[in-house]
C-alpha cells in the first residue's frame, strides 16, 4: 500500500492539483508511513516540504476523515446510527452519541480547545 499510496501523492504533485504535502500514518505504535513532498509556499515553488514543515490544519481533516467513515459505511464496517460505544468503548460520553453526530459535530462532546 505505501507504495500506491506515494505514487498517488506523487501524481498530485507532479500535475500540479497540490503545491506540497506532507502525509503522515500512525498507528497505536508509531508512524508506519511518512510522505513529504512539493513546496510548501504557492508564491515561492522553491521551498520544500519536509517531515519538519508546519502546516495548519483548519478545518481540512474533517473533510478527510468523513470520507474515511463514509468509505466504512459503504464496506459495512459500522454504521452511521449506531453509538459510538459499540465501536469505541473507551469514551466518557455515554450511549447517546452516535457516529452520524461525530460528522456533523452535533454530538454535545465538548471543545478541548476552549476560544475566547
Amino acid at each position: 500500500m505505501t507504495e500506491k499510496t506515494k505514487a498517488i501523492l506523487d501524481e498530485w504533485i507532479s500535475s500540479l492539483q497540490i503545491p506540497g504535502i506532507q502525509y503522515i500514518v500512525t498507528n497505536a505504535h508509531g508512524i508506519i508511513f511518512e510522505y513529504a513532498n512539493g513546496a510548501c509556499d504557492v508564491k515561492q515553488l522553491c521551498t520544500l516540504v519536509s517531515s519538519g514543515t508546519c502546516f495548519l490544519t483548519s478545518s481540512s481533516t474533517k473533510v478527510l476523515t468523513a470520507a474515511a467513515v463514509i468509505r466504512l459505511v459503504d464496506q459495512n464496517l459500522i454504521e452511521l446510527d449506531e453509538p459510538l460505544s459499540k465501536y469505541f468503548r473507551e469514551h466518557p460520553y455515554g450511549e447517546l452519541i452516535k457516529i452520524r453526530h461525530l460528522l456533523n459535530h452535533s454530538s454535545g462532546i465538548p471543545n478541548p480547545m476552549p476560544l475566547k
